[in-house]
């Protein structure tokens, strides 16, 4: 039986978004305290966005600011919840998808 080969994909974006998000929830007590960790931000969204389709710099920039936002919301979860962080990455993997073909209209 041939696998279906979309579904490793979508995995495989949804893993880069909650590696994302981990990295956020773990970087932001040194963030509170005032160190600044931007050199260690992974920036997985220059690898998800061109995944999910937003390639041009008008799109980076319209999806920019509402990732971000999106990736912010992990500081409400418990790291050890990967339920609600998988959850979190599929809803967001969803609102660029959605982001993307509002754009193309």
């Amino acid at each position: 039986m041939k696998q279906n080969v979309v579904e490793p994909f979508f995995e495989a974006i949804i893993s880069a978004i909650v590696a994302e998000l981990k990295c956020r929830k773990l970087l932001q007590s040194y963030i509170n305290a005032g160190i600044d960790m931007s050199m260690f931000e992974p920036n997985l969204y220059r690898t998800v966005f061109p995944l999910v389709g937003i390639n041009t710099e008008l799109q980076y920039t319209h999806n920019r600011d509402w990732y971000e936002d999106q990736i912010e919301r992990i500081l409400d979860i418990d790291i050890a919840d990967t339920e609600k962080i998988n959850v979190l990455a599929g809803e967001i993997l969803v609102g660029l998808m959605e982001r993307r073909k509002q754009l193309k209209s």
